[in-house]
């Protein structure tokens, strides 16, 4: 059998360059001090910004769910299972993904999987009401590599995560952007590992389908 090495696959989102489009290799590391001070100074400064936007234009019903996340802290927390990982593109922290390993699996019994806990998208290469995206396809190589890290650590290359009804609409795109189905029919009422546990049942939970992840990987090899 041959062995499967994180070395062998790369993870590419996509930059305009004179007007077309080209893939922006994704440098994915451990999360660190380096991750940890953009995190602080750069990327929820910006989501401040977006949501005090929001709030001085009467608008908060539209601000992003996602300026009220708190990625340092999740950084820093002292959560066991929980691996970070943060993608660089060149000097801008592009996205990072929270992982946990050995989660249980709702449509596989007696199957461990590998359970994204938090997976997201610098702020500045969002679409938002007072900037445009410089990167675009950016969460398509973020679960790409959350599928990697699974069949590198033993898990078959099978995620599993809870999302609200913002994450949905991107996750609900995914099988129209890849070609083929990804997850199967969402759950509900299913505990997520800590710290969340019984606090993401009020979440719908996807589970990605095996032969979904076989092909993600084989569209990520080089």
């Amino acid at each position: 059998m041959t062995e499967f090495r994180l070395a062998d696959y790369e993870f590419k989102a996509l930059v305009e360059v004179e007007g077309q489009p080209r893939g922006a290799i994704l440098d994915f590391a451990d999360a660190d001090e380096r991750s940890n001070r953009y995190l602080a100074k750069v990327w929820q400064k910006l989501a401040g910004a977006l949501s005090n936007h929001h709030s001085l234009t009467d608008d908060d019903a539209h601000c992003p769910s996602w300026t009220k996340w708190k990625p340092l802290e999740w950084s820093q927390q002292n959560v066991p299972a929980r691996q970070k990982f943060v993608a660089w593109y060149g000097e801008v922290l592009a996205g990072f993904v929270n992982l946990q390993p050995d989660f249980p699996s709702e449509y596989q019994s007696g199957t461990t999987i590998v359970y994204i806990e938090h997976l997201a998208a610098f702020p500045g290469y969002l679409t938002s009401q007072i900037w445009n995206r410089k990167l675009t396809y950016l969460g398509v190589p973020l679960v790409a590599f959350s599928v990697a890290q699974s069949k590198h650590q033993g898990f078959s290359g099978v995620v599993g995560l809870h999302v609200d009804s913002a994450a949905m609409i991107f996750y609900n795109r995914l099988p129209a952007i890849l070609g083929f189905p990804v997850f199967h029919p969402p759950r509900y009422d299913v505990s997520g590992p800590s710290p969340q546990r019984d606090k993401a049942k009020t979440q719908a939970y996807l589970e990605m389908i095996p032969e979904a992840a076989v092909q993600i990987l084989e569209a990520h090899h080089v």
